[in-house]
């Protein structure tokens, strides 16, 4: 059942790159359909779930290591220029100094080594996620049901840190069918 979904969602992707080969619109449809698709679907797959413990002012997961697709980069560049010039006097500073000294901090580092410096996203100011509308599909996609649990893991304990399974799943589908249509394409 899983392959015939992906294989759906890599159709959807493939349709998609063919219809705006080279365009830069393209970027835009494929996100925002990855997006779609996701949040469309992770209802039903999660109903059966408790309720999830993520908010806004919860930024505990927010120290992860996080892939993305090359239009999700795109996109999420495009936004945070947007940011940057609709307040470009204000202390966020997101191309100039928090992206790269994120950059600098974390480079060559795996996810234990990222996660015992705690350093929180660039894009986390004031507990929030300032570029949420453009949020990759991995930060979409991963979700607790512990607020304390995540809070006790970003200090540094060894916690279990119980993690919405669909959410992950969904994720990944969407994300490795999207990379597929690319890699083709």
């Amino acid at each position: 059942m899983a392959r015939s979904i992906f294989g759906e969602l890599q159709q959807t992707f493939r349709t998609l790159l063919a219809s705006r080969p080279g365009s830069g619109a393209a970027v835009e449809t494929l996100t925002e359909q990855a997006f779609n698709l996701f949040e469309a679907n992770i209802g039903v797959q999660s109903a059966h779930l408790p309720v999830l413990a993520c908010d806004k002012g919860c930024p505990s997961c927010c120290a992860l290591r996080v892939t993305a697709t090359a239009p999700e980069i795109f996109l999420l560049a495009r936004y945070i220029r947007q940011i940057d010039q609709r307040a470009p006097r204000t202390a966020l500073g997101l191309l100039s100094r928090r992206v790269q000294l994120a950059n600098r901090t974390t480079r060559g580092l795996d996810e234990v080594e990222r996660m015992k410096l705690r350093e929180p996203c660039p894009f986390v100011v004031r507990g929030a996620c300032i570029i949420h509308p453009a949020r990759p599909l991995a930060c979409r996609g991963h979700a607790s049901f512990d607020r304390r649990a995540c809070s006790q893991a970003m200090a540094g304990r060894d916690v279990d840190v119980p993690v919405s399974a669909p959410h992950i799943a969904l994720r990944g589908l969407i994300q490795d069918a999207l990379r597929s249509a690319l890699a083709e394409a």
